[in-house]
Formats: structure tokens, sequence, C-alpha cells
């Protein structure tokens, strides 16, 4: 990999060992805590750009066989397609200086683009199709929250509930699995660029993206035209193109949101508050909904209200 890092280049088996220990146990500990799996990539990034390209790729070839080993070939491609290609993304945008915008575009879309064709094809060759594999998971994944419940002695009513709209709540998770997965792809490349600015900050790693400034970020301004197309589509469309609008809505309120934290983390920066009170803050926001439905209103009307004064910061020249 060109340009990698040269100096003070870190060695020794515990530090060639650590992204790959890192990595497996982020992607198992997601078993019992889901959220710590959004984490694996980070370590083998670290590898790519601190290694290089051929010591990095060899730990994330020799942690996938390892998954395959443990797991089976079904955890092994999901690693390589989603972990291992996330890392090599983001360690080709910061070789090339990307972008924020390229940066995360990459992280997000090379994964999950060859996750869509790997399903799809898995789909096809042990099923129907991707909808109908779909459907099935959905389905017997309702039936195992509603025994989950039953067993946990849940109230008969919520019980009844679920089995009564099981199958409409599994038919609407088809309907907006692309949006949900495409989102859940882009929360976890934005976790993993977080992670790898912050660490290297602290660490003094040198690797974090250079020029990338996301207290000022903003998504372009025709954006809103997907907001709002996509929103008129959903009440009056139906079939695929009700479904298509679904889940159009939801990946630009996904990037709205991302809008809207980048005004907090403005303030935030402006203020110069300390940690404690940024991590109670990020905290308070990602735990309630109607929170996250404010500041994605936030980053959705900063299109007009321009909450952080940054054109007029652009007219005036002033950085």
């Amino acid at each position: 990999m060109a340009g990698t890092l040269q100096q003070d280049k870190p060695t020794g088996t515990a530090v060639l060992a650590a992204p790959f220990v890192l990595s497996l146990l982020f992607f198992y500990m997601s078993i019992f805590i889901p959220p710590f799996g959004m984490f694996t990539p980070a370590p083998l990034y670290y590898a790519l750009v601190i290694h290089g390209a051929k010591i990095g790729m060899t730990l994330i070839a020799i942690t996938s066989v390892f998954v395959y080993v443990v797991g089976g070939s079904g955890q092994a491609i999901f690693f390589l397609a989603s972990s291992g290609l996330m890392a090599w993304a983001l360690a080709q945008a910061y070789m090339k200086r990307a972008s924020l915008e390229v940066t995360i575009s990459m992280a997000t879309l090379i994964p999950w683009i060859s996750g869509a064709i790997l399903f799809t094809a898995l789909s096809y060759y042990t099923a129907a199709g991707p909808s109908e594999s779909l459907l099935k998971w959905a389905s017997s994944a309702m039936a195992a929250i509603t025994e989950s419940y039953t067993k946990a002695g849940a109230d008969p009513e919520m019980i009844q509930w679920l089995q009564a709209n099981s199958g409409s709540m599994a038919s609407f998770f088809v309907k907006i699995f692309i949006g949900l997965t495409l989102i859940s792809a882009f929360v976890t490349a934005s976790v993993n660029y977080m992670v790898v600015r912050a660490m290297s900050a602290k660490y003094g790693w040198g690797i974090v993206f250079p020029g990338h400034v996301f207290a000022t970020w903003r998504a372009p301004e025709q954006m809103v035209w997907f907001v709002i197309i996509s929103g008129f589509l959903i009440l009056a469309g139906d079939g695929a193109v009700h479904s298509m609008a679904l889940n159009i809505f939801l990946v630009a309120c996904a990037i709205y949101l991302a809008q809207g934290v980048a005004i907090i983390h403005y303030f935030f920066e402006k203020s110069r508050f300390g940690v404690l009170v940024k991590v109670f803050g990020y905290t308070l926001i990602f735990s309630q909904p109607l929170m996250i439905a404010i500041v994605c209103s936030a980053g959705f009307f900063d299109v007009w209200v321009d909450f952080r004064k940054l054109q007029n910061k652009e007219e005036s020249g002033l950085p």
C-alpha cells in the first residue's frame, strides 16, 4: 500500500497479533452485546495503515480463516464482506487523502454492495430468492421473540398482539431491509471512523484523516429533494414504488441525523465542554427516540436555518 507510514513503525509479535485478537474479540462479543460488533473493522484498519497492505491483508485473511474454523463459511463470508472490506475501504480512503464524504461513502458502499451481491447469490442458490429468504428469516425471528416473551411471562395482551401482527411485521421488515442494512453499514463506518480518529489522536499514531472537519459538515443541499419526493411517494405510491420511497426516506433521514449530530458537535466544540459533558450529551441523544427525531429534524431544517451560520462565514471568507 503506497504511502504507508514508515516512521517509528511499531514492531513485535504482540503488536502484530493485537489487531487479530481485538477484531475477533469485538466480532464474537457482539453475540452477547451486539453494539460491540461495530468496532470489528477498526483494528484491521490499524493493521493496514500502520503495518502496510501485505501484513494487513494477511491478518485479515488469517482472521477470516479463524472465523471459518470456529463458525463456518457463513460467518467467515460475513466477516470478510463486512469488517474486512470496510477496513480496506477506510485504509484506501486514508491513503488517497479522500474527503470526509468520499471516505464514509467508500466505507459504507463497498461492503454493503459486496454483501448484497453475496446475499442475493446465496439466496438464489439455497432458496427461491432474496425476498422469500428474508421473509422466512423474519417470520422465524418473530416466532422466537413471541416465544421468549411467552416464557418470560409477559403481558398476555402483548403476546396476543405479537401473534396477530407477526406476519405484517415480518413483511414490513422485508420491505425496509435495503434501507436498514444501508443505514447499518453507514453507522458502522461512521463509528469506526470516529474511533480511529479518537484513538490516533490520543496515542499519536498519526493515522487520522487529514483535512476532515466534522463540525462544519453538511449534506448536499439537493438531498432535501430526496426527502420531499420520497415522502410524497410514501403517501401516494404503492407496491414497489412505495417500498423504494420508504427505503430512500429512511436513508436520507439517517444522513440528516448525521448532519444534526454535526451541529451538536459544532456547538460542543465551540463551548469547549469537557469530555464527560460531551459523552453525557451524546448518550442522552442516542438513548431517547424523541431526541433522535429532534436532532434529525435539526439536520434537515439546517438547509434553510443554517444554525452554524456557515454560509455567512463562507461568504465573508472566514474559516
